[in-house]
């Protein structure tokens, strides 16, 4: 058996590999992965390597990567993900250089390693875009599944919109709320305090009362006069 898979169906066949190697008793002769993210820890390399060793498969698998791709780098390994070998470095343009095949020995060779990946670079391995569905024939995705997906992702895009209407009204319903709240707290504060209110409705009573004294006193000298 030989497995090959691009991007998601790169870890779907890490795991479909391991499974036919270690569960069922398969013999996967190799395993050709395309633009793989990073599938499990350090825990589930070695259990890949101990199956695949049994088997003789060596290497594991191929892993190959595109230099820039932005895929092969997530997970981050910080959050404790690694890579399986063996891996074989293809660079930005695939007739520009040959490919570097990297430390089989190491699941991830640093002297392959490169950052600020790119999503434009994730399609066109070997100059195929086939993998891209935005820009497959008919031929490889009927219409009908392509009509679904592209109302997917309408959907997702509406549900997206909704969560950030629901979110932003829910903030402004918590200033709100938060704002009456210090009021009344500042209005009790005083009140025990005895300090003076300046809370604006308050202030435009007074300056209110204030001018029509003032307009009285200037009648009153008027008639005095």
């Amino acid at each position: 058996v030989v497995i090959a898979g691009h991007s998601l169906g790169a870890s779907i066949a890490t795991l479909a590999s391991l499974d036919l190697r270690a569960c069922r008793g398969v013999h996967v002769a190799s395993v050709w992965t395309y633009a793989s993210p990073r599938v499990g820890n350090s825990e589930f390399v070695e259990t890949y390597l101990r199956y695949a060793h049994e088997q003789h498969a060596e290497p594991p698998m191929w892993r190959v990567v595109r230099r820039g791709d932005l895929i092969p780098l997530l997970p981050p390994s910080f959050l404790g993900f690694q890579h399986l070998p063996a891996e074989a470095l293809y660079p930005t343009n695939f007739s520009s250089s040959p490919v570097t095949i990297c430390n089989s020995e190491l699941s991830e060779d640093p002297s392959c390693a490169y950052s600020n990946g790119d999503m434009k670079y994730h399609h066109g391995y070997f100059d195929i875009y086939d993998t891209d569905e935005d820009r497959a024939s008919l031929a490889c995705i009927p219409p009908k599944a392509l009509q679904q997906k592209q109302h997917q992702r309408q959907m997702w895009l509406l549900q997206d919109l909704l969560y950030l209407v629901c979110s932003v009204c829910a903030l402004c319903l918590a200033l709100c709320c938060c704002g009456r709240i210090l009021r009344r707290m500042y209005q009790a504060f005083c009140m025990s305090n005895g300090c003076k209110d300046t809370d604006p409705e308050d202030s435009s009573s007074s300056s209110e009362g204030s001018s029509e004294d003032a307009r009285g006193l200037i009648g009153a000298s008027e008639q005095q006069t």
